[in-house]
């Protein structure tokens, strides 16, 4: 199986459920549930598959150094040190995330692709600013790093 096939596998899924949504909701509506759907799917897959303490530990640390280097008052090569563990402590917050963040992103691409097939041009004005709020609303509501 490719990756495309991977990415192809639910739209006859997707298609189903969308002939039976249009016929109770005109189509920028249906989109903008779609919308919803996604984000809900997508902020629960990274809540669930990240290590979210671990995450918030690593956030914690963050704000304690960046609150050191913030009343470091000498010489800018005493503050390497401090810049240095900021740094290490973001690229281990990268690294955390980073697989949690790519599963997580796959209904949305799925939807993002099969929306593109499937509906008329202007889906996207509707659609992709609905995920962003929604995602954000659930990341607010969830607590979720």
């Amino acid at each position: 199986m490719t990756a495309t096939d991977l990415l192809l596998l639910p739209a006859p899924l997707l298609q189903w459920l969308d002939e039976r949504l249009m016929r109770l909701l005109p189509a920028p509506w249906a989109v903008g549930l779609w919308a919803v759907l996604a984000a809900i799917v997508c902020m629960e897959l990274y809540r669930a598959l990240s290590p979210q303490q671990r995450i918030g530990q690593i956030k914690q640390q963050v704000q304690g150094v960046q609150q050191q280097l913030a009343h470091y008052d000498g010489e800018f090569d005493g503050a390497w040190p401090l810049l240095s563990r900021m740094l290490t402590l973001a690229f281990t917050r990268v690294a955390l995330v980073l697989p949690a963040t790519l599963l997580s992103a796959y209904p949305v691409i799925v939807l993002l692709l099969w929306l593109h097939a499937t509906h008329s041009e202007g889906w996207e004005y509707i659609f992709l600013p609905v995920l962003c709020l929604v995602a954000l609303a659930c990341k607010f509501i969830r607590k979720i790093d």
